[in-house]
């Protein structure tokens, strides 16, 4: 198996899991762990190359500093900002040296797929981050429907941003003031976009593979 195969498989299986887990076993340690374990498993999968390698380590650095200080120390509101925001960053950037390996493959092997799927699940995390941030900036930013109760991030945060990514669109969450409105137009402009290109990119690959 091709080394950066079997990285792009550990971060692959780390999002998965966060996604599923979470939402099981809520509680803020067990969601550090978690993310810490996809931070690990992302920065392993862009290491390849120095540049990559350094950028990864000054973003990811300072946010999982920022996560675990905010575990162990006294609620405040700057961390709560700071975190999510410093997370979207290292997590944006993973996703578009992913996103730039898939488009720049010359054909479709596992090795593209895993790191197609892994950029797409890592969007809905980014979105996820930024609607952390502004809930933090300005509580009460999301609602239920059905109870009319403010949301409580961070497994209903992550569960909205999928919904919106995917444009499912349930209803049961919704964005309440125009801030989160906007980043949850711009998630499902960019789900429908990074599902047409990758799809146009794959078809592509296999018509030029199967000709030669």
């Amino acid at each position: 198996m091709p080394v950066f195969e079997a990285r792009l498989q550990f971060l692959l299986v780390a999002l998965v899991t966060l996604i599923v887990v979470y939402p099981l076993i809520q509680g803020m340690l067990v969601l550090n762990v978690l993310l810490t374990a996809v931070l690990l498993t992302a920065f392993y999968a862009v290491s390849r190359h120095r540049r990559q390698r350094v950028v990864a380590l000054l973003l990811g650095v300072p946010w999982c500093i920022v996560l675990w200080v905010d575990q162990w120390g006294p609620d405040h509101v700057a961390l709560a900002v700071v975190g999510p925001a410093l997370g979207a960053l290292f997590f944006g950037y993973v996703t578009q040296v992913l996103l730039r390996h898939v488009i720049r493959a010359d054909r479709v092997d596992a090795d593209m797929i895993y790191g197609a799927i892994a950029g797409y699940l890592l969007l809905g995390l980014v979105w996820a981050m930024l609607y952390a941030v502004v809930e933090a900036l300005y509580p009460g930013s999301f609602g239920r429907t059905a109870t009319g109760d403010d949301l409580r991030p961070w497994s209903d945060l992550l569960y909205y941003s999928y919904v919106t990514l995917t444009t499912l669109g349930y209803g049961d969450v919704l964005p309440l003031n125009t801030r989160v409105r906007s980043l949850a137009v711009l998630e499902a402009v960019a789900g429908v976009f990074y599902v047409a290109v990758l799809v146009a990119r794959l078809v592509s690959l296999h018509i030029l593979h199967e000709q030669t």
